[in-house]
């Protein structure tokens, strides 16, 4: 970000960067990017010098974080400077811009209403560009771990662990169990939307017909396929 910040005087013919003006801009900036700050404060008395740099201490939603400034121009009584997050060698998400997008991909891709937590409103990306926010469909959780491209556009996720739709689950098993069993078995594989695969891969369901109960065994390999099932003996 660059901008411009008339200089003041200040004892003399000493001149300093307007910190009013920069800490205003600075909460400006951040409310027109969607990031709800409540506090800028950045140090008095800036020395108007090119490669000079100084820290600003901001506040969102009660997590402190620092902006440093560097400036790049000194003209007469105006002065150039960037600005950037420190330590955040590969850029800042803003919780708020991307959770609502992402649970609503998450919601459709599942069929099922989810919900998307992460801790920090603002999340520092390193070398690898990946965040991790929590996951939570009726009461099974895990975590989303999201990737994003150099532009911090996303451009993948996946769960830890990952789910199995319950009802496409059982939507796959039943015809295949009624095949050996009988034409009026129903398959069950609990009540919660989404289930975590565990790990060892079988997966508990029940198959019923009347009063008539048994469990199934379901084997689910690394990429969610089904690859057998069995019936249980009791």
């Amino acid at each position: 970000m660059a901008i411009v910040m008339v200089l003041a005087t200040a004892g003399g013919c000493k001149k300093t960067v307007k910190t009013a003006e920069v800490e205003s801009w600075m909460k400006q900036r951040m409310t027109d990017l969607g990031i709800p700050t409540t506090k800028v404060a950045c140090p008095k008395d800036i020395e108007p010098k090119e490669g000079k740099t100084f820290d600003c201490d901001v506040e969102v939603e009660g997590k402190p974080y620092t902006i440093v400034g560097t400036i790049t121009k000194v003209e007469s009584s105006k002065v150039n400077f960037d600005t950037a997050w420190k330590n955040a060698p590969s850029g800042v998400i803003i919780r708020s811009k991307l959770v609502p997008p992402l649970t609503d991909e998450l919601s459709k891709t599942f069929a099922t209403k989810v919900d998307i937590g992460c801790a920090e409103p603002l999340m520092f990306l390193d070398a690898t560009r990946v965040a991790t926010c929590d996951f939570t469909a009726g009461a099974t959780k895990a975590k989303v771990v999201i990737t994003f491209d150099d532009k911090l556009v996303p451009t993948g996720w996946k769960l830890d662990p990952p789910l199995l739709n319950r009802a496409k689950l059982e939507e796959l098993l039943t015809p295949n169990v009624r095949e050996k069993t009988a034409p009026t078995v129903m398959v069950s594989c609990g009540t919660e939307p989404l289930l975590p695969r565990p790990a060892d891969g079988m997966v508990k369901c029940e198959a019923s017909d009347g009063a008539k109960k048994v469990p199934l065994h379901v084997e689910v390999d690394a990429d969610l396929n089904v690859k057998k099932w069995e019936v249980v003996a009791g």
